[in-house]
């Protein structure tokens, strides 16, 4: 993923900002108040790539949490001048990351979701909705597979299909707000999908 990641990078964080925006106006104009732009967590943050070029130029305070702690040492060297907003780095894997009660407007999760178990990824949501402030918002970004679940053989990640994503996001009590394709993906490559997902 990392080649076709750096490959895609302008057009990718160009593109969700665009779609945050959008998700963030369709939950204002359902009358459910709007979506804050003070803080945000970013999940399997590694060096803060999400968090320099997507969160941080929008949200007042980010914090990084992710299982290697050696990405989140050369994180701050990476975010640069924008490391002055970083609240937290946490170093832990997401099957035992608790976010804090109600502090965040977005909690972010992009290509980190696969190394999760169904059962772990399920109480990780959990965990996430108490994490949301009154109008917060999920945001995933994952590669889906078409017909049935893929299981990396070299670092045993799981590409789910979108009906498993579906049951896993109905079993958490989250509702999908939207979801998008991520355009200009290699076709030989899982195509992505990114889901703006409520409480």
């Amino acid at each position: 993923m990392a080649g076709v990641d750096k490959c895609l990078h302008f057009e990718t964080e160009q593109e969700c900002q665009q779609w945050y925006s959008d998700a963030a106006e369709y939950w204002q104009g359902g009358g459910a108040g709007s979506v804050g732009c003070t803080y945000a967590l970013d999940c399997g943050a590694g060096i803060g790539r999400v968090s320099k070029d997507l969160l941080l130029p929008i949200f007042t305070k980010v914090d990084l949490v992710e299982q290697n702690k050696k990405f989140l040492d050369k994180a701050p060297e990476h975010l640069g001048e924008y490391a002055a907003k970083v609240g937290n780095y946490y170093a832990e894997g997401l099957q035992t990351f608790t976010p804090e009660a109600g502090k965040y407007d977005v909690i972010w999760c992009q290509w980190v979701l696969s190394h999760l178990t169904d059962g772990d990824l399920l109480a990780f949501f959990n965990r996430c909705k108490s994490g949301l402030n009154c109008n917060g918002l999920i945001f995933v970004k994952e590669n889906v597979a078409k017909r049935k679940s893929a299981v990396d053989d070299d670092d045993h990640s799981v590409t789910r299909t979108m009906t498993a994503f579906r049951k896993i996001f109905s079993d958490a009590g989250l509702r999908i707000l939207q979801e998008k394709n991520q355009p200009y993906f290699p076709k030989e490559n899982f195509p992505v999908k990114m889901f703006a997902l409520s409480v």
